[in-house]
C-alpha cells in the first residue's frame, strides 16, 4: 500500500537456498550484484549471488557473527561472539584470523585509509585499532556499553553509533578526540545509510525496541516505535519520520532509486521511504524481523531473524501483487452490483471476489470469482471480500496502481414489523382539562387525542365523567418499525369475532393511531388488525407488508335497563328504589338528580359498583329549609358510557 493508501504492485521477493541458521546479523554488497551475510547460531558467513545461489565463504569459531564489512579491494572482514576473533578473507584466498581481542564479543569492524582495522569490541565502549603489522591498540573509548555503528566520514574521521545511551559520535582518528553529534536518548541508533544530497539517514530504536543479551539468543522484540532522523551535510539533524511509522526499525539501506529501504519487525516487513516523506509497504514476510538489508545494482537483498533467510528483490523484475480487502458487511444478505474502481498507470488489473453468510471467510464461503460482464458473479450473502491482482511490467514508467474500489450492494427489501396493537375503549381513560367542550385521552406511545363534546349546564359534577360524552369513540394505537428504515403507511380492518373476514375501515395512515365513531357497530366484540406496507420507499412491485391483530375489544352501544324502579314516602323522607341491569359490562355509575338540580352519585345496596346487575335503595334528604323535590331523575350508565335515565314523582304531589 503507498503512502496515499493506493495499492500498487511490489517486487517479488525469491528466497536464496541458504544453509540452515537462525539470524541473518548483517549484509554488505559484493560489488558485482551480490552480497555477503553474516550468520548467527552457526558462525557462518555466506554469499548470496545475483542469481540467488547460496555459498559458504567461512566456517568460525564464533556462535554469532555480528560484525561484516568489505574493504576498497574487496578483502572483507568479519567477527563476532564469544571469541572476539577478528577474520580477513581476500578476494580467491581463505579466511584467516586476523586478531583475537581480549573482549567477549565484536559488535562492528570496518577497514580504514591504509589497511588498518578498527572494531569495536566488549561491554565497555572500546574501540580498537589494528594495524597492517598485526599491532592492536584502542583507539578510543566512548562513553557508552559499545558501538553497534562505524561509518567513516572521510578519510580523518569516522562516525559512530552507540547502545544503550543512541548516542551519535564524531571520531577523529589523527587526535582520538570524540565530539557529540545527536543523543537520541536510550537506545540504539541504527543505519547511517546515504539519503538525499550529502546526508545519513538513520533509526532510534527505543529502549523497549529490541536487544541482544549473550550468543545464540533471539533478539527481543517488545513494543517500540522507531524514528528516523537525517544528519545533514552541515552537520544538523533533521527528523523526517513519516507519520504513518508505527514500527520498529532494526536496519536500512539505500533503495536502487536512491530512496530509502527500511528493515522492521515484530512481523518481519520491508518499508520503502521516498525522498518526498511518503512511506510504503513493499512486502511482508513470515519471519519475525527484517534484521539486515543491503542493495547491490538494481538488486536488493533481505536478510531476516526468528528464523533466518535471505530474500533477493530484483527491482527491475515485471511486478505482480495480490491485495485481499477486508470482509465487507452488507448488513443482510444482499446482492452485489458491477464494482468500481479507479486505477492509471501501466499493467494490468484483475477483480475477484467471494460471499458468505460468516464473517470469517470458511469452508461455507464460494470460491473466488472474476468479475462477469463486469459485474460479481458470488451469489448473494451477507459478507463480501475482494482480491486485486495488479500486474506491472519491469520497465514500466508508471507502475500501475488501484487508487479506489467500490462494490455497490442493493438488499433485499426487509418486512416491516407491527405489535402491540391496542384499542382504548371509549369513556374508560377520558378527562376534562377545564375546556368548555374537550376532554383529552392520554394512549400508549405518548399519543394523545382530544374530543369535542356537549355538557349542558347542569351537569356539574359529573366532569370526571366526561367519558360519559364520548363513550362511541374508539382508538387504536400500535408500534411498528421497518428494518430498513423505510417509510411506512398503514391500513386498519377490523372483523367481529366469529364472523369471518377483516373489513378495512381505512388505509394510507401515516402515524400509528387511529380513531373512530362506533355508534352504528352491532354490539359485540371485534378483532382489528394493522397491516403497515413500505411501498412508498420501494420499486413497484417490491414492497412489503407485515400485519399483527389486536383485541378482542368490546362495542356496547346499548344502555343499561331498569328492571324495577319506585319511589315512596317514608315520614319526612323519600325513598328510591329499583334495579338495573346492562348486556355486556359492568354498571359503573348511578346517580339521582332532585328537582334537575345536579347530579349526586350514591352506592348500590352491596356498597360497591362491580356487577352488571345492580339493586339499589337511597334516602334523598329534605333541603336545608325542609322541602322535598317533587320529582327525581334516577340515572345509571354502563362501563362504556351508556347511560339510562329513569324519572319518578313525588307520592301525593
Amino acid at each position: 500500500m503507498l503512502p496515499d493508501g493506493s495499492l500498487s504492485a511490489g517486487p517479488t521477493a525469491v528466497p536464496a537456498p541458504v544453509e540452515s541458521f537462525s539470524f541473518a546479523w548483517e549484509m554488505v554488497p559484493d560489488g558485482a550484484d551480490g552480497v555477503y551475510v553474516a550468520t548467527g547460531s552457526g558462525g557462518l558467513v555466506g554469499h548470496v549471488d545475483a542469481a540467488g545461489r547460496w555459498d559458504v565463504v567461512a566456517r568460525t569459531t564464533e556462535y554469532e557473527v555480528f560484525a561484516l564489512s568489505i574493504g576498497k579491494t574487496g578483502t572483507l572482514y568479519f567477527a563476532g561472539a564469544p571469541n572476539a576473533t577478528i577474520y580477513r578473507r581476500k578476494p580467491g584466498a581463505e579466511a584467516e584470523v586476523v586478531v583475537d581481542l581480549p573482549e567477549s564479543a565484536v559488535w562492528a569492524v570496518a577497514e580504514l585509509p591504509g589497511g588498518d582495522i578498527v572494531a569495536s569490541a566488549g561491554e565497555e565502549g572500546r574501540l580498537y585499532r589494528i594495524r597492517a603489522d598485526g599491532k592492536t591498540e584502542v583507539l578510543a573509548t566512548v562513553p557508552d556499553t559499545k558501538v553497534t555503528v562505524i561509518r567513516r566520514k572521510d578519510s580523518h574521521h569516522l562516525y559512530l553509533a552507540t547502545e544503550p545511551k543512541a548516542l551519535l559520535l564524531e571520531l577523529d582518528l589523527r587526535s582520538g578526540q570524540l565530539s557529540a553529534v545527536f543523543d537520541a536518548a536510550d537506545g540504539e541508533i541504527v543505519g547511517l545509510v546515504p539519503f538525499g544530497e550529502e546526508g545519513l539517514a538513520f533509526a532510534w530504536l527505543g529502549a523497549e525496541g529490541v536487544g541482544v543479551s549473550g550468543p545464540g539468543e533471539a533478539p527481543e522484540v517488545r513494543e517500540a516505535q522507531s524514528k528516523i532522523y537525517l544528519l545533514r551535510g552541515d552537520g544538523l539533524v533533521e527528523e523526517i519520520t513519516p507519520p504513518n511509522l508505527r514500527r520498529a526499525v532494526f536496519c536500512m539501506a539505500e533503495a536502487p532509486d536512491g530512496d530509502l529501504l527500511l528493515g522492521a519487525g515484530r512481523g518481519a516487513e520491508l518499508l520503502l521511504l521516498e525522498h518526498r516523506g511518503g512511506l510504503t509497504r513493499v512486502l511482508s514476510l513470515p519471519e519475525d524481523q527484517v534484521l539486515s538489508l543491503a542493495t547491490s545494482g538494481r538488486k536488493s537483498f533481505v536478510g531476516t531473524g526468528g528464523g533466518g533467510s535471505v530474500y533477493v528483490i530484483d527491482w527491475g523484475a515485471d511486478r505482480v501483487g495480490t491485495y485481499t480487502s477486508e470482509v465487507l458487511d452488507a448488513g443482510t444478505p444482499s446482492v452485489f452490483g458491477s464494482p468500481r474502481w479507479v486505477a492509471f498507470g501501466e499493467g494490468s488489473l484483475e477483480i475477484e471476489t467471494r460471499s458468505g453468510a460468516a464473517s470469517d471467510p470458511d469452508e461455507s464461503w464460494s470460491e473466488w470469482k472474476p468479475l462477469k460482464a463486469g459485474r460479481v458473479a458470488s451469489p448473494p450473502a451477507r459478507f463480501l471480500q475482494w482480491r486485486a491482482t495488479l500486474k506491472s511490467p519491469g520497465n514500466a514508467e508508471f507502475t500501475l496502481r488501484l487508487q479506489r474500489l467500490v462494490v455497490p450492494f442493493r438488499p433485499p427489501n426487509s418486512r416491516p414489523r407491527v405489535w402491540d396493537v391496542v384499542v382504548t375503549r371509549g369513556g374508560s381513560s377520558l378527562r376534562s382539562d377545564g375546556q368548555p367542550r374537550e376532554v383529552s385521552q392520554d394512549l400508549p406511545g405518548g399519543i394523545s387525542v382530544r374530543y369535542s363534546i356537549d355538557r349542558s349546564n347542569n351537569d356539574k359534577g359529573s366532569l370526571k365523567r366526561a367519558g360519559l360524552w364520548a363513550r362511541t369513540m374508539r382508538t387504536a394505537t400500535w408500534r411498528a418499525d421497518d428494518p430498513d428504515g423505510d417509510r411506512m403507511i398503514y391500513r386498519v380492518l377490523t372483523r367481529k369475532l366469529r364472523d369471518g373476514s377483516f373489513v378495512e375501515v381505512c388505509r394510507d395512515l401515516e402515524t400509528p393511531a387511529f380513531t373512530w365513531d362506533a355508534a352504528a357497530w352491532p354490539d359485540g366484540w371485534y378483532e382489528i388488525k394493522v397491516v403497515a406496507s413500505d411501498e412508498r420507499s420501494n420499486p413497484p412491485g417490491e414492497g412489503l407488508e407485515g400485519e399483527a391483530v389486536g383485541g378482542p375489544f368490546l362495542v356496547d352501544n346499548t344502555p343499561p335497563r331498569f328492571l324495577h324502579l319506585e319511589i315512596r314516602l317514608e315520614g319526612d323522607s323519600l325513598f328510591v328504589a329499583g334495579t338495573v341491569e346492562d348486556e355486556s359490562t359492568p354498571i359503573r355509575y348511578l346517580e339521582y338528580s332532585p328537582d334537575g338540580a345536579g347530579w349526586f352519585p350514591v352506592l348500590p345496596s352491596d356498597g360497591i359498583l362491580d356487577t352488571r346487575r345492580e339493586r339499589f335503595d337511597f334516602p334523598i334528604p329534605p333541603d336545608p329549609e325542609g322541602h322535598l323535590p317533587a320529582v327525581v331523575g334516577v340515572r345509571a350508565a354502563d362501563e362504556i358510557g351508556n347511560a339510562v335515565v329513569g324519572q319518578l314523582e313525588r307520592p301525593g304531589r
